[in-house]
């Protein structure tokens, strides 16, 4: 995988011709490395697995709540931009979605194995830089969710959730971050109580971790959330961000 560099070099610098121009990162272990989605003009996997939105190679133009914003000094990580999430008033998340499908690992043969690429069974680490924007009206017969990451099939109760919630009847200035984490015999929903002020139009960075059957999750490097929870919780669910998917329904949610 090859990448491209933009450099810019002030004019105060004495640049000449052939003079060597030499890039220095620190390198991290990505033997682990499951998925990546910069979204950096693009939004393909860049972590070398091919965990390609379904239409990735023919449409750059992502589905219709995605948006990439104009990149700025506060809306990029690590150079790259942030994903912009539209909440709407209703009782999903409107707008543009990604469908990542489901992934097996290959065998020797090439065959598809029956193990996902994305394996939550042990360790594993979830990590965005997302914004959300502001969150209109009060919602009176359902919760306004606005879904970050979905994995999470329930039909088996198998993987995991990651979104915000104004709940049935609050007022618009209530927006909680919740996790709903399964292993099809126990499934758990854990909440960490924001406002609309810690959302709206505000770059975040969101981690959801599981080390020695622990979880944790933070935002901006706080710990807000750590509980114990066991077991395999991999699920056969395709990735949706953006949006929630019912594998018991079979439609949008």
């Amino acid at each position: 995988m090859v990448d491209n560099a933009e450099i810019t070099v002030s004019g105060k610098d004495d640049i000449r011709i052939k003079d060597y121009l030499g890039y220095i990162q620190d390198d991290i272990d990505l033997s682990s490395l499951m998925g990546l989605w910069n979204f950096a003009g693009s939004v393909r996997d860049e972590s070398g697995n091919q965990l390609n939105e379904e239409n990735a190679y023919n449409n750059f133009a992502i589905k219709d709540g995605l948006t990439y914003p104009a990149q700025t000094s506060s809306s990029r990580v690590l150079g790259k931009r942030s994903m912009q999430f539209n909440s709407g008033t209703s009782s999903s998340n409107t707008g543009r979605f990604l469908k990542i499908p489901d992934k097996k690992v290959k065998t020797s043969t090439g065959a598809d194995s029956t193990t996902s690429i994305t394996d939550l069974s042990q360790d594993f680490t979830l990590a965005f830089y997302v914004k959300f924007g502001t969150l209109n009206g009060t919602s009176t017969s359902d919760p306004v969710n606005g879904v970050l990451f979905d994995k999470y099939d329930d039909s088996t109760n198998k993987g995991i959730i990651i979104y915000t919630q104004t709940p049935q009847g609050s007022a618009s200035t209530v927006r909680n971050l919740k996790i709903r984490i399964g292993n099809g015999t126990t499934n758990t929903i854990y909440t960490h109580t924001m406002t609309s002020t810690d959302w709206n139009n505000l770059d975040k960075h969101i981690c959801v971790t599981r080390a020695n059957d622990v979880l944790k999750v933070y935002v901006e490097n706080t710990e807000v959330i750590s509980q114990t929870f066991t077991g395999d919780v991999t699920s056969t669910a395709d990735i949706y961000i953006g949006k929630e998917y019912s594998e018991t329904a079979s439609a949008l949610v």
